[in-house]
C-alpha cells in the first residue's frame, strides 16, 4: 500500500474545518484561500513555519506543439501559460522538507530563466565578435533547453495538482490522507479563530 495515495473515499463526506470536504478521493476546498490544518499537506507531519500560499494549477500533459510554442516565443510562452492555465490558490502548511522544496523549486525556475538567458545573451554577442553562424546554433539551442525546461518545470513541479475548479472551489489531488482525517474531526482551534476573525 502507498502511503503517500489519495484515499479513495466514495461519496462525498462532508466536514467542518476550514471549508474543506473529502469527495470522490478528492480533497475538496471550499473557498479558495481556505487556510488548512496545520499538517503538512504532502507527507502529514507536523507543520513547521507559517503557511504558504500554493498554487494549484490544473493538470495538463505537455504535447509537441506546447513545446514548440515555448522554444518560438520565450518568456512569453511562459507569462502566458502562468495566465491561461486555470489556477487556484491554497493557503496550506509544509513540513521543513518539503518547505525547502518548495523553495528550491521556484529558485530552480528564477534560475533556469537567468540562465537561458545569460547564455543566450552571450552566445549572440561572441557570433557578432568572431561572425561565427554556429555561435547563433549554440545561442538558440541554449534558449531553447532553458525554455522547456522552465515549461516543464511550471506543469510539473507544483505540490498540489488541481483535478477540478469552479469559481469557487477547487478539487486538489496529492493531499496526504492525514488531513482527511484531520478535517473529519472538525476544525483545529487555530481553524477556528481564524474562521472568527
Amino acid at each position: 500500500m502507498n502511503p503517500y495515495q489519495t484515499h479513495n473515499l466514495g461519496a462525498a463526506v462532508a466536514v467542518q474545518a476550514g471549508g474543506a470536504i473529502a469527495e470522490d478521493g478528492l480533497f475538496v476546498v471550499r473557498r479558495r484561500g481556505t487556510l488548512l490544518p496545520p499538517f503538512c499537506v504532502k507527507c502529514g507531519m507536523a507543520a513547521q513555519g507559517d503557511p504558504m500560499k500554493l498554487t494549484a494549477r490544473r493538470a495538463i500533459r505537455p504535447r509537441w506543439l506546447q513545446v514548440v510554442i515555448t522554444i518560438l516565443l520565450g518568456p512569453s510562452a511562459i507569462i502566458f501559460l502562468n495566465m491561461a492555465l486555470e489556477r487556484a490558490t491554497v493557503r496550506a502548511h509544509l513540513c521543513h522538507a518539503h518547505r525547502r522544496r518548495e523553495l528550491q523549486l521556484r529558485w530552480l525556475v528564477f534560475a533556469m530563466i537567468a540562465g537561458s538567458v545569460a547564455a543566450f545573451l552571450i552566445c549572440m554577442a561572441l557570433a557578432a565578435i568572431y561572425g561565427e553562424i554556429w555561435w547563433f546554433a549554440i545561442a538558440f539551442l541554449a534558449f531553447a533547453i532553458g525554455m522547456v525546461g522552465i515549461m516543464f518545470a511550471e506543469l510539473r513541479s507544483k505540490p498540489l495538482v488541481a483535478r477540478k475548479l469552479t469559481k469557487r472551489d477547487v478539487w486538489l489531488d496529492g493531499v496526504h490522507p492525514a488531513l482527511y482525517l484531520v478535517t473529519a474531526q472538525g476544525p483545529t482551534s487555530a481553524q477556528a479563530q481564524h474562521d472568527n476573525d
